[in-house]
């Protein structure tokens, strides 16, 4: 079976041009179809696209990966968007019951079995709960988890191929991030850990007027079937829609900024995959998300390391950025930091001769990653899902108001959390919470000391065995 699908995804590869753009040695491309006058991104998304639902979302994971694809495939990347056709009615309505053990008459007062939104994972059908409240119910495809287990049995076997070939690709780890893939579909075909993502994000927004997040009816969701609140509202990206509501971009823009800025850096728990298709914008003005099952997360210590990046890139101070990365222990210190901070300076320089509309932070850090080849940076796979948002960001914005930088819209805020995390007050909260972690980490080793002190004097204690 593994023969076929790999015979199968070779043949799609080579349709597209692609295997020609792999083989470095000229001698043997001849034998392959070449289409280098296309550019690579759209050609490897149309690829995708055609193997399947595992690869559509290979291709939205490798979007994060700008050190492995480079930046501009990346860029062609966060357009992927896994729209699929439709299953029938009939079986959703089957897979509702059995999940939610019941007929669909005394689940729902009303269920259309005609969806409203497919795509590779589930698709969405509207319904009214006996209760009266609208609600979207999302259910997964049938036979989904096999389709993946099997593509992803072929991406390993792809990835050992690669690791033992192409010495020098070692360090990005493929059979790593075929696992990471492995565990981000585990995550997405069990609704109910989407379910839990989309309370605890709902929660961290609570009071917020500007942000609606959808509500999980638990009593109607289940491992393949997840029932949220409906949200009626028209795509952020479509600005003629929004101008005939009579909403202002400009302000729109202005909310979408700090939330952005408010989840990454304040919450630290952030969503992963704010393309058009999942941003939507009330009548009353509000901006509504959908699709939890993505998220990211940020430890308090990333999240500084983060502003205090870009803070240093705006003002110049390109030994502050080699300082980051070398204090850190991101980059070995056996390397050059002086040669990392001309490095830098190489980077940030033409974005200071910019206007301020024209200035992409998403970019910068695209730039930053892709120092990985020269200094053999670690992967820092939470920035990376932090950066694909930005650039996602950055593009509704361009759409919304094209002569203003979202990120000097948020600048306000984050000067004034990086004021707060810097008080003398969250430094000494800092160093509180540093002692505690070490105390722990002390009293587990000398519980594990003593645990395996006790082994090995019961063990001389215990009378040799006779046979």
């Amino acid at each position: 079976m593994l023969f076929w699908d790999g015979l199968r995804f070779f043949k799609v590869l080579n349709r597209h041009g692609l295997v020609y753009d792999a083989v470095h040695e000229k001698k043997y491309r001849f034998f392959f179809r070449h289409k280098t006058h296309e550019p690579l991104g759209p050609r490897l998304c149309e690829a995708l696209k055609e193997l399947g639902p595992t690869f559509v979302k290979l291709g939205q994971m490798l979007a994060t990966r700008p050190d492995v694809v480079s930046q501009d495939v990346a860029r062609a990347l966060t357009a992927l968007q896994d729209r699929m056709p439709a299953f029938s009615g009939d079986v959703a309505v089957d897979i509702v019951e059995k999940d939610l053990g019941g007929p669909i008459a005394t689940l729902f007062a009303d269920f259309d079995r005609v969806p409203v939104a497919s795509a590779s994972i589930a698709q969405v059908h509207k319904a009214r709960l006996m209760s009266g409240d609208i609600v979207a119910v999302k259910v997964l495809r049938p036979n989904i988890e096999a389709d993946f287990a099997r593509d992803v049995a072929l991406f390993l076997k792809m990835a050992r191929f690669v690791e033992k070939a192409v010495p020098r690709l070692h360090r990005f780890k493929p059979r790593e991030v075929v696992t990471f893939l492995q565990d981000c579909l585990a995550m997405e075909t069990d609704l109910r850990l989407e379910g839990s993502a989309a309370s605890k994000f709902r929660k961290n927004f609570e009071g917020n007027p500007d942000l609606l997040v959808p509500k999980v009816h638990w009593s109607h969701t289940a491992r393949r079937v997840l029932t949220l609140s409906w949200i009626d509202g028209v795509r952020i990206d479509n600005k003629t829609a929004l101008l005939e509501k009579g909403l202002d971009p400009q302000v729109l823009l202005e909310k979408a900024s700090v939330i952005f800025f408010t989840q990454v850096f304040e919450h630290g728990y952030f969503h992963g995959d704010l393309h058009p298709g999942n941003v939507f914008v009330t009548d009353g003005g509000q901006i509504a998300v959908m699709d939890f099952g993505i998220m990211g997360s940020l430890s308090e210590t990333r999240r500084k390391y983060l502003a205090d990046l870009f803070h240093a890139f705006i003002v110049g101070d390109y030994d502050k950025v080699a300082d980051l990365h070398f204090d850190t222990g991101i980059v070995d210190t056996t390397k050059s930091r002086a040669l990392f901070a001309a490095m830098a300076r190489a980077v940030g320089e033409p974005m200071l001769e910019r206007p301020m509309r024209e200035v992409s932070l998403a970019r910068l850090l695209g730039q930053v990653f892709e120092l990985t080849e020269h200094f053999q940076l670690q992967n820092q796979v939470d920035l990376l899902l932090v950066h694909k948002n930005m650039m996602l960001s950055e593009g509704i914005g361009k759409i919304l108001n094209p002569d203003v930088n979202m990120w000097q819209l948020a600048r306000p805020h984050i000067v004034a959390w990086m004021k707060r995390k810097n008080s003398p007050r969250q430094k000494i909260k800092a160093l509180m919470g540093t002692l505690e972690t070490t105390l722990h980490q002390l009293q587990s080793s000398i519980r594990a000391r003593d645990e395996i002190l006790a082994t090995r004097l019961k063990s001389r204690k215990s009378p040799p065995s006779t046979f």
